[in-house]
C-alpha cells in the first residue's frame, strides 16, 4: 500500500491537470477583425464565409471616432430606438 503523503500527491496532480485542461478552450479562442483590412467596407454577406466562429472568439470593430462611433443600449433603450 502506498504511503499516505505519495496519495495526497497524486490526487493534487490529477487536479490539478485537469483544471489546466478545463481552461484549456480560453487558448483556442480566435480573434476576429470585423471586415478584415478592408474595415467598415467590406460585403457583409460574403465576410463570414470560411470562418468559424466558435464560443470563447472575439469580434474586433475598428472604426474611426471621428467618421463613426459606437453607442452602448440597454434592453428598453434598444427596443424603443434610443
Amino acid at each position: 500500500m502506498a504511503p499516505q503523503g505519495r496519495g495526497n500527491a497524486i490526487v493534487v496532480s490529477v487536479l490539478l491537470l485537469l483544471g489546466m485542461l478545463l481552461h484549456c478552450e480560453n487558448i483556442w479562442a480566435a480573434t476576429y477583425t470585423v471586415g478584415d483590412d478592408n474595415s467598415w467596407d467590406f460585403d457583409i454577406d460574403t465576410w463570414p464565409d470560411g470562418k468559424t466562429f466558435r464560443a470563447g472568439d472575439v469580434l474586433m470593430f475598428n472604426y474611426g471616432p471621428r467618421e463613426d462611433d459606437v453607442n452602448s443600449l440597454n434592453q428598453q433603450g434598444y427596443m424603443h430606438g434610443i
